[in-house]
């Protein structure tokens, strides 16, 4: 507890604030990594001189900003990043974590030729024809993100071969662009809150009916051609989306 000063300010800003401010200063420069335990409400009531009700509060407000887990019976926790996309950019999941210097990776479920259901078909304007079905949980420093369900056009990969070896830990849109130009260049992309499924759980890691972000995303290419219909389901304890607003 070497970054926590003992001596509170007597005045205007409530204990609880001063206490879970000088924790969320020591969380921001490092003196508690992602998953470490944080002192105890017994050791912070000591330290300070305070109720355990204001380390209580305090500790309460750090979990309300998503910076620590309480563990009953263990103790709070430092949480694990979280990690934010603007909703204006589009990029791929590779390029996206690769640009905040995380190692993205991969590991494809199942890719195949598949009659395009409705909803998809309809969406890339493919009426009867075959398209490519991709699923893949998508992972950074080895944790997992994201499942990606997805339906390409089977002219976006040129009529070439595409199995899951092709796809092993890389860039679909980099693939897409390598074989026909024809990499997302705009897309229309909502996104809910929803529970995970017992598949989804399963493969994010997390319980049955953690909330979950799902996002459904239908991309063009630089000619305005529809080149993907996917929906993503994103840990909501790992993954955040950012709007900027401005007013008219």
């Amino acid at each position: 507890m070497s970054g926590l000063d003992r001596h509170l300010q007597r005045g205007p800003l409530p204990l609880w604030f001063q206490i879970k401010e000088q924790l969320r200063r020591g969380i921001d420069q490092g003196e508690w990594a992602p998953g470490e335990q944080l002192p105890t409400e017994s050791e912070l009531t000591e330290l300070f001189g305070v109720s355990r009700i204001t380390v209580r509060t305090a500790f309460e407000r750090l979990g309300d900003q998503g910076l620590v887990d309480r563990i009953p019976g263990r103790g709070t926790f430092v949480a694990q990043r979280s990690f934010e996309r603007p909703v204006t950019r589009l990029a791929g999941f590779h390029e996206d974590m690769a640009s905040r210097g995380f190692i993205p990776s991969a590991r494809t479920l199942s890719v195949g030729i598949v009659p395009g259901p409705s909803e998809a078909a309809s969406a890339l304007g493919a009426g009867g024809d075959d398209l490519i079905e991709v699923r893949r949980l998508l992972l950074a420093d080895h944790t997992p993100m994201a499942v990606q369900h997805g339906y390409l056009p089977v002219w976006v990969m040129g009529n070439e071969e595409f199995t899951t070896s092709h796809l092993h830990n890389k860039s679909l849109y980099r693939m897409m662009e390598e074989r026909t130009a024809s990499h997302p260049a705009t897309a229309e992309e909502t996104i809910e809150a929803v529970r995970a499924g017992g598949t989804h759980a399963g493969l994010l890691e997390v319980s049955v009916g953690s909330p979950v972000l799902m996002a459904s995303r239908l991309s063009l290419d630089r000619s305005q051609r529809p080149v993907e219909w996917v929906r993503l389901w994103y840990r909501a304890d790992r993954y955040r989306f950012r709007v900027e607003l401005q007013r008219p």
